[in-house]
């Protein structure tokens, strides 16, 4: 085997460059097409969401599956109602 010499941080920081140029021009593009400021304000809070949904903790593994039966069951109000 031929021993590969480790990509240089100049490497990842120019990609990371190239990358961020190429949204710059995506966002621009689509800022000056027809409805563009909707359009980018909208990804932008659909990327929000995401974010928030993402850093949020997992629930146990066993939760989706209790859910389901438990919202079967009727409350201490539904009950009333269900009595004659």
């Amino acid at each position: 085997m031929i021993p590969r010499d480790p990509p240089s941080c100049y490497d990842s920081a120019m990609r990371n460059l190239v990358v961020l140029f190429i949204h710059f021009i995506a966002a621009l593009a689509r800022l000056l097409g027809p409805g563009g400021v909707r359009s980018l304000v909208a990804e932008s809070l659909l990327l929000k969401h995401q974010l928030l949904i993402d850093s949020r903790p997992s629930l146990p593994a066993g939760t989706g599956l209790r859910w389901p039966l438990l919202a079967d069951i009727p409350g201490p109000h539904e009950r009333q109602s269900l009595e004659y």
